[in-house]
């Protein structure tokens, strides 16, 4: 009895049935996307190689689906020989691709999240746009980080109003209080708290901004409200989302 075998060692031989090197084959990608765009793709390592009968097996799959479709010809850096067990494909290189009839090679480096990007169907949301400097405050929950990002806007009488919302960021995220963002990703989130929905904005991607002076900053005093309770701006125990 065989124990711990790795099926990824094991090579898978046709020759005992077939006269030539062509012989069954797998697809190692197979999505159906939004509008029911067809994405496959063949995965090898660096010195791999995308020939005969293979190629032409996506050639066909594609040529003959009634709707769009892509094949992809991916590759990686991983060898089973060295010990190598995980092979991050979103990531992975896009060395070529077929598409409406031609194998195509990217002018700028392609991977292969930037196709599923493209035409996979995505999961709805409120997404949130900011052609300025985001300013980001901090605080300290339980030895957490919580933070809120500030909000103004300008009154009728041309005066500043200021307040804020709950922000989250992907776990690991360490940003310096008063710190100014520009925002990449985002979009409207929530929670339940007591039944009640709380609104909130999830940042995904984000860039850290250099702090300079500027001449007005409506948030000059915004981040020591939020922490003094007599400005009544303070985040309470009831607000957090836990």
């Amino acid at each position: 009895m065989i124990k711990n075998w790795n099926y990824h060692n094991l090579y898978m031989d046709y020759s005992s049935y077939t006269k030539s090197n062509d012989h069954p084959s797998d697809i190692d990608m197979f999505y159906i996307a939004e509008n029911n765009t067809l994405i496959i793709g063949e995965i090898k390592n660096e010195l791999g190689k995308l020939i005969g009968g293979q190629r032409k097996l996506y050639e066909k799959i594609i040529d003959n689906w009634k709707y769009k479709g892509i094949a992809l010809f991916i590759v990686h850096n991983k060898y089973v020989q060295n010990g190598d067990k995980k092979v991050d494909v979103t990531n992975c290189k896009v060395r070529e691709y077929y598409y409406n009839g031609k194998w195509q090679m990217h002018k700028q480096k392609l991977k292969v999240k930037d196709v599923l990007d493209k035409y996979m169907l995505k999961e709805k949301k409120m997404e949130i746009v900011s052609n300025k400097e985001e300013m980001i405050f901090r605080n300290e929950y339980n030895g957490r980080p919580i933070y809120s990002i500030g909000l103004s806007k300008k009154n009728k009488d041309g005066n500043y109003e200021n307040g804020y919302m709950t922000v989250n960021f992907k776990e690991g995220t360490d940003i310096a209080d008063k710190s100014k963002i520009k925002i990449k990703s985002a979009w409207l989130s929530f929670y339940l708290k007591d039944k009640k929905t709380i609104p909130t904005i999830f940042i995904n991607d984000y860039e850290l901004v250099e702090n300079k002076k500027e001449d007005h900053n409506p948030f000059k005093d915004f981040g020591d409200n939020i922490k003094n309770e007599s400005n009544g701006i303070e985040i309470q125990d009831s607000d957090l989302p836990f």
